[in-house]
């Protein structure tokens, strides 16, 4: 199975916070609905705060009715007084489009507002911000990690983890540094982020940032970000499963985590489940069930699934056989560089198949796939050139790059081709 180690660099959860201020009273001694009436009281008296924490219930559904346009409406009279949290909760709902027109203008606008009086929680939103360039914001790492810094120093762990993973990029003018990325995730985990936890987890995997390699902590990092239903997680520790490695070797509990992860949508792990469900590993064999996996990651854009569906489409498996829809994926693959999809789909122009032979067209493709060291496709391009297809005939240059591929080709057309004499 094809393992991604994936440092998330931003985190896009809208995060919304409450203080829930119980002024002289202690909440945990009234129910939702006393605390409710007391908020309902003191914004309607125009407290800020209670506006807020109001607002933050509406948009939760606690102690009432779920209501997104009043919850925003709660956030904006408090945001209009200069309360900061308010300021960053109304952003969050202008940046997801909750009851309100979505315009990352006017949520960038107020989680600078936010940011200015020092709420970690708008530093970081403003944060990912710079760092994608939304929001009328020019796109901006070093920027970003200012913020996310400040957001860090303040120990929001959703800052930490950011950051970290900028160190771990060599991202916003920093040096790559794995040992301080684990460092921030550490401190992240600490404070029971899931993201980080998945992170760290890939650290202790590979033995990276100074820490030791150890698949048994890595696999109990993993663990504890799936018992917060990360998916990405979820997808690692289906892998450790799936090989033994820090867990005991479990096929079908690693299809039923890639099935977790699946059903968030993470194409990674449909790929992997397709995969198992091609194999009958796991699970019973099903290529209908595969190739309905294949199609979900393959629309997310992962290239090895856009592979994998064009394969199955060629040889009819799950799939009504069709060359033309094989040779759309392949193509879709190939534009992301995928060197499999580049060789397959070369072949074909090569002869025609499901697309107009074509030999010039067939030869970019197997050479861009040949640059990555494909074997497949650097043996088809050396019998390219030894026979001039699609380039001019250069015999000696074909058989020396056959010679040193001839694993992956076909041994009988270099004997015939190269051998001495001919």
């Amino acid at each position: 199975m094809i393992r991604f180690f994936i440092p998330i660099i931003m985190a896009f959860t809208s995060l919304t916070i409450a203080t829930f201020a119980l002024a002289a009273t202690d909440q945990a001694m009234v129910t939702d609905k006393e605390w409710v009436d007391f908020l309902q009281k003191a914004a309607n008296q125009g407290y800020a705060l209670a506006q807020n924490d109001l607002g933050a219930m509406y948009e939760a559904g606690r102690g009432l009715p779920q209501d997104y346009r009043k919850a925003a409406n709660l956030y904006q009279q408090a945001a209009d007084q200069g309360l900061a949290l308010a300021q960053n909760n109304l952003g969050n709902m202008y940046e997801a489009g909750r009851a309100l027109p979505q315009d990352d203008r006017k949520a960038a606008e107020l989680y600078q507002q936010a940011a200015d009086q020092g709420l970690a929680l708008a530093q970081n939103n403003l944060g990912n911000m710079y760092l994608t360039g939304r929001g009328g914001m020019p796109q901006d790492d070093w920027k970003a990690a200012e913020l996310y810094q400040q957001a860090t120093n303040q120990g929001l762990a959703l800052a930490q983890y950011n950051l970290g993973s900028m160190y771990e990029a060599g991202r916003g003018g920093m040096p790559q540094d794995d040992r301080k990325a684990a460092e921030l995730y550490q401190q992240a985990t600490d404070q029971g982020l899931a993201l980080a936890q998945n992170n760290l987890g890939n650290m202790y995997l590979t033995g990276r940032g100074g820490i030791p390699q150890d698949d048994r902590k890595a696999a109990d990092l993993y663990q504890q970000a799936v018992d917060q239903g990360l998916a990405l997680a979820q997808s690692n520790l289906a892998d450790m499963y799936l090989s033994g490695r820090g867990v005991p070797q479990d096929d079908r509990k690693a299809a039923e985590l890639y099935q977790q992860a699946a059903d968030q949508g993470l194409a990674l792990a449909q790929f992997n489940l397709a995969g198992m469900y091609s194999t009958g590993r796991g699970v019973s064999q099903n290529h209908r069930k595969a190739a309905e996996l294949l199609h979900k990651a393959a629309h997310q854009g992962l290239a090895f699934a856009q592979t994998r569906l064009g394969n199955m489409y060629l040889e009819g498996i799950g799939v009504f056989k069709d060359e033309g829809k094989a040779a759309e994926w392949y193509q879709k693959a190939s534009a992301q560089e995928e060197p499999i999809s580049q060789t397959i789909l070369g072949s074909m122009y090569l002869q025609g198949n499901g697309v107009p032979k074509d030999e010039r067209k067939a030869f970019e493709l197997i050479q861009k796939a040949s640059d990555q060291k494909y074997g497949r496709a650097q043996f088809l391009l050396g019998m390219m050139y030894v026979e001039g297809m699609g380039v001019k005939q250069d015999k000696t240059k074909g058989c020396i790059m056959m010679s040193k591929t001839v694993e992956h080709g076909d041994v009988r057309f270099y004997d015939n081709r190269c051998a001495v004499g001919n």
